[in-house]
């Protein structure tokens, strides 16, 4: 098994409008959409309703760092005040506000890019699909798409890319979800009519919005049996038994079969392979020839001008390349002088002229609404956040930003019962213990969070953890993407290693020693997990000679370290002990230095603490754990 289907969002790029936009879908769409698309992006930063119900759509971070968002969202805590969700909601924003500015990335609610297959049942007619995916946000229940759809295969680049079919219910292909599957009847499939696609692994982009169908099914209006009315009010069907209407707004597709062909080795030996990868390093067009596309389709003010139709078989011939070892050689006629002036959007060095097209409308929106930085800055005078020159959000203290703004939230200590009644240290020796476990374990990774900042020079803690970069190193600027995903695998790695070291505190603070060797250390800490982290409904655990009260022992001790974790980070006078402070800390008595935070300020709490000079302002720390704090906070709900 190379890949299993997934829903995963669909975002249009300039080519597709490009293309969509030689189909007679109006500008006002794409504009109406990317509008819509930026008013979100900007109330996430302020509105937690809208910012869970977004995060799951939008592409750049991981799903871990997502869930601990939302965990953190669906507990109270918001990104007015929280410093930590507000970076890293931040950078989210920033990264799909570049990719608006550069690809004219916008994101279509309804639509999904899904693997193709095969309809083995022969139900699906020809000219018709199946889709089966959740129509109506992450939380709806799956349900097959009905009706008319617009099916594509990226990159795109001919007229023909595009296609309106007909998604259809098949009863005996209910338990294939997230896959788009293609009829296998006509003359020629519809997936090769798309790029030449074969169905072998291929992914593709489809959408129910009828804003997006092309010519006279755009924004056409659904009657009943299969009828639909234009904008115009023409008449047409489309049902499983007549395409007709359907097919007639599909332009002809490229013609494949006229490509050259590689000449055929009957032995392949080492000098051929050797060959094949040095005349590949040579010939690599395709990134040149992607851009002379979209240059010459801003110039003639089409995509279906000659040039462009040139170059989108030069295009196919490139991307298949690396299999069939025929290079794409641009004709010297296609090559435009390097001098010569590029739309603006292009951003590219040298004479340039202003666009009007749909691309152009949508650059000078986007550029409009993402240079207000001031607006932003309301929000960054947050535990000693700050913008940079260049408008990026940094993690550093700024002298000039005090932090006595309240950010710690006492009510995540009390119902997770860190510290019981009567408040004295006899009492309170578990708290003792695991606040200065969370102690260590926040100056351990937060040095090695600081590795991590300094080896790739990022300097803010959300872009960072999400991957989400927005201003890369000069060095790095060639291998962004690369750079990206390295970053995330690094964050994830160390993310697990510490939330390891939680849950096998949790485990040997819990579990006799003798049920640890007989289980296995590995499965004790998928119990552990388990316990902190499911609902209480759903919570089953089997663990040989582990009673019933030990599995809610490690359940509600991992909610107290889990409220330690926060504890630490977020009240700002606990977190000035680090582990070297520890006598300090057991002289004192957490009791009381936890409630003298909370009723005076710094002053005389900590003149015996061996306080470091930290430049940063870290809150990542309890992002570990916070799908326990979060479980933990809805149990005292519930109760």
């Amino acid at each position: 098994v190379i890949k299993v289907g997934k829903r995963v969002p669909y975002y249009l790029n300039r080519q597709m409008i490009m293309l969509l936009t030689v189909h007679r879908v109006p500008p006002s769409a794409f504009l109406t959409m990317q509008t819509a698309m930026l008013n979100e992006l900007d109330d996430m930063l302020s509105n937690s309703k809208t910012a869970v119900e977004l995060l799951p759509q939008l592409s750049g971070p991981d799903s871990s760092i997502k869930s601990s968002l939302i965990h953190m969202l669906k507990s109270g805590f918001s990104p007015l005040s929280d410093p930590f969700l507000f970076s890293c909601l931040y950078a989210i924003r920033s990264h799909h506000l570049i990719n608006l500015r550069k690809k004219s990335r916008i994101f279509v609610k309804k639509g999904a890019v899904l693997l193709g297959g095969l309809d083995e049942t022969g139900e699906v007619p020809e000219g018709c699909v199946f889709i089966k995916v959740r129509n109506n946000g992450s939380n709806s229940q799956l349900s097959p798409i009905i009706g008319p759809v617009l099916v594509a295969k990226h990159p795109v680049t001919h007229p023909g890319d595009v296609r309106m079919l007909l998604a259809v219910d098949v009863p005996r292909l209910q338990a294939h979800t997230n896959v788009i599957l293609f009829s296998q009847h006509g003359k020629q499939s519809e997936a090769e009519k798309m790029a030449g696609s074969d169905l072998d692994g291929d992914e593709f982009a489809v959408t129910w919005d009828n804003r997006l169908f092309l010519n006279s099914w755009n924004c056409c209006t659904s009657l009943e049996d299969g009828k639909y009315r234009s904008t115009l009010g023409r008449m047409m069907t489309a049902t499983k038994n007549n395409t007709f209407d359907l097919e007639s707004a599909n332009h002809p597709p490229m013609d494949f079969d006229t490509q050259p062909k590689a000449d055929h080795v009957h032995t392949i030996l080492d000098e051929h392979l050797v060959e094949h990868f040095v005349n590949f390093a040579k010939a690599d067009t395709l990134g040149r020839i992607s851009m002379m596309w979209l240059d010459y389709a801003a110039i003639n003010e089409s995509a279906a001008c000659s040039q462009c139709l040139e170059l989108a078989n030069l295009h196919s011939i490139a991307v298949d390349y690396p299999k069939s070892g025929v290079p794409a050689v641009i004709p010297r006629e296609l090559v435009m002088p390097s001098a010569a002036p590029r739309p603006h959007w292009r951003e590219k060095k040298g004479e340039s002229y202003h666009c009007k097209s749909t691309i152009g409308k949508l650059y000078d929106e986007i550029v409009e609404r993402s240079t207000k930085h001031e607006e932003m800055k309301k929000y960054s005078a947050v535990a000693g956040r700050r913008f940079s020159k260049q408008g990026q959000l940094l993690c550093f203290k700024d002298k000039k930003i005090g932090t006595s703004e309240n950010i710690f939230k006492t009510d995540v200590v009390e119902k997770l019962e860190l510290f019981k009644e009567p408040f004295d240290e006899v009492e309170n020796s578990e708290a003792s213990e695991c606040i200065l476990f969370a102690i260590k374990q926040r100056e351990l990774y937060e040095d090695e969070l600081i590795l991590l900042m300094n080896k790739y020079r990022v300097h803010s803690e959300g872009e960072l953890l999400t991957g989400c970069i927005s201003k890369y190193h000069r060095l790095n600027k060639r291998r962004r993407f690369d750079l990206a995903e390295e970053i995330r695998i690094q964050c994830k790695q160390l993310r697990d290693t510490f939330r390891e070291e939680f849950l096998t505190k949790v485990v040997n603070h819990v579990l006799p020693q003798s049920v640890i060797h007989n289980n296995g250390m590995d499965h004790c800490l998928d119990c552990a997990h388990s316990a902190a982290s499911s609902n209480r409904s759903k919570l089953v655990i089997k663990i040989d000679s582990v009673s019933h009260e030990e599995v809610f022992s490690m359940r509600n001790f991992a909610q107290k370290l889990a409220a330690a974790y926060y504890l630490v980070t977020y009240n700002l006078q606990m977190r000035k002990f680090g582990y070297e402070d520890q006598d300090v800390v057991s002289e004192g008595g957490v009791v009381s230095i936890y409630l003298k935070s909370l009723s005076q300020g710094t002053d005389g709490i900590f003149k015996d603490s061996k306080e470091k000079d930290k430049s940063h302002s870290l809150y990542s720390f309890p992002h570990l754990v916070f799908d326990v704090i979060a479980v933990g906070l809805r149990d005292r709900v519930e109760d």
